[in-house]
């Protein structure tokens, strides 16, 4: 189910995100991600990406 852009934009730019399963209550005032959800999911693909050319160019 996909989540709302503000709400992704709240996680985003939250120093605490709280992580839960969908069946989880939490705080309404607290940017909550479930845990399938990484705001982040695009920067660490290219990291894996950057670091995995690395290792192919040094063999």
């Amino acid at each position: 189910m996909p989540r709302e852009p503000e709400k992704v934009k709240q996680c985003e730019e939250s120093e605490k995100v709280w992580y839960g399963l969908w069946s989880t209550e939490h705080n309404a005032d607290q940017a909550m991600a479930f845990s399938s959800f990484n705001p982040s999911f695009d920067q660490l693909a290219n990291e894996i990406k950057n670091f995995v050319s690395t290792i192919r160019q040094e063999q």
